[in-house]
């Protein structure tokens, strides 16, 4: 992932620099969701990758170059002082935003997490 802009409605945030790293911090942790992090269970039902160097966890090198998060002020009636929730919202954007480029680039769906390079292929039929 190159460029990740993650918009969002974030009411009228109490400590905007703070909410700003809560949605950075999401959406490369949904990143890491929809590219990396794969759980990988033997026939035992023992875990595989039991460190989180293991796991596929994204590292702040690995952010997309042009990465920006941005709020949206509106004033939200039911919140306290005008507020809403703002980091786990930021984790649901990366899965359908990538899977979409995925499908514009090559013309498969993705349809089950990580999208790794290994199942990309096994989609276009190439492995």
């Amino acid at each position: 992932v190159e460029k990740y802009y993650a918009l969002q409605d974030a009411g009228t945030p109490i400590n905007p620099e703070m909410a700003l790293c809560q949605m950075y911090g999401a959406a490369l942790k949904s990143i890491g969701h929809t590219l990396y992090e794969d759980m990988t269970i033997d026939e035992k039902g023992y875990i595989q990758n039991v460190r989180l160097g293991d796991y596929g966890v994204p590292m702040i090198t690995e952010q997309p170059e042009d990465f920006k998060a941005i709020l949206i002020d509106v004033d939200d009636e039911v919140g306290p002082y005008g507020a809403k929730s703002i980091s786990e919202i930021s984790t649901n954007g990366a899965a359908p935003a990538i899977a979409v480029a995925i499908h514009d680039a090559v013309g498969v769906w993705m349809r089950s997490w990580p999208f790794t390079p290994e199942k990309l292929l096994r989609e276009m039929g190439k492995l």
